[in-house]
C-alpha cells in the first residue's frame, strides 16, 4: 500500500526545495512528499494520485504563480477532492486577499512567507490530524448506515432468503470487509 501523500506547489524551486526537506526530516516516515512548479502540473499530479487511489490529506500552494493562482488551485482541489485539506503559503497576500481566498478555496490554513518551520509542520500535522477525524467520521457514518439498512430487513416483507441476501449486500459495502480491488 502507498502512504499518502502531501503536495507542495510553489513556481519558485528554491522555496519547493525547502518545504520539501523541512517536511521530509519531520513527516517523511509516514507520508511521500509531491512538488509541483506550476497549479497545473499539481492538478495532474492530483489526478494521477487518485486515478491510482493515493490519499492526499493535505496540498501546500503559493498564491502568487504565473497561470493560474493559487486560491484558484485550491479550490479546483476542493471541488475534486473535498476531503483534501488546503493551506496557502504566500508573502505578498494582504488581509482581504487571505479573507477572499479562505472563502473561495476553503483553505484549512494561510501561512505567511518566509515560515517558522515549527508553526509549519505544527500546522501540517493539525492538518492531517484533523483529515484522519475527518476520515473516521465518514468510515463510523458509513457503518452506521449500514446497521441501519440491515435492521430494516428485519420489518420488510422480504421473506427470510432474500433478507440474507440483501443483508449480505449490505455488509460488502463496508470499507473493512470490502476486498480491494487489486491484489
Amino acid at each position: 500500500m502507498t502512504r499518502p501523500v502531501i503536495l507542495c506547489v510553489d513556481d519558485e524551486r528554491i522555496i519547493l526545495s525547502s518545504l520539501k526537506a523541512q517536511l521530509h526530516n519531520n513527516l517523511s516516515a509516514d507520508f511521500e512528499i509531491e512538488v509541483a512548479e506550476s497549479a497545473e502540473e499539481a492538478l495532474e499530479i492530483i489526478h494521477e494520485l487518485n486515478d491510482k487511489k493515493v490519499e492526499v490529506p493535505v496540498v501546500i500552494a503559493d498564491q502568487i504563480m504565473p497561470g493560474m493562482k493559487g486560491d484558484e488551485l485550491l479550490g479546483k482541489i476542493k471541488i475534486f477532492s473535498p476531503q483534501t485539506l488546503t493551506i496557502m503559503l504566500t508573502g505578498q497576500a494582504s488581509a482581504d486577499a487571505v479573507g477572499k481566498a479562505v472563502n473561495k478555496a476553503g483553505l484549512f490554513r494561510y501561512l505567511s512567507k518566509p515560515w517558522d518551520e515549527d508553526d509549519l509542520i505544527l500546522t501540517i500535522q493539525s492538518a492531517i490530524d484533523s483529515y484522519a477525524h475527518q476520515k473516521n467520521l465518514l468510515k463510523q457514518s458509513s457503518y452506521q448506515n449500514v446497521i441501519n439498512q440491515t435492521l430494516s430487513l428485519a420489518i420488510s416483507t422480504l421473506n427470510f432468503k432474500q433478507q440474507i441476501t440483501k443483508a449480505l449486500d449490505y455488509l460488502v459495502t463496508v470499507p473493512c470487509l470490502n476486498p480491494p480491488a487489486q491484489g
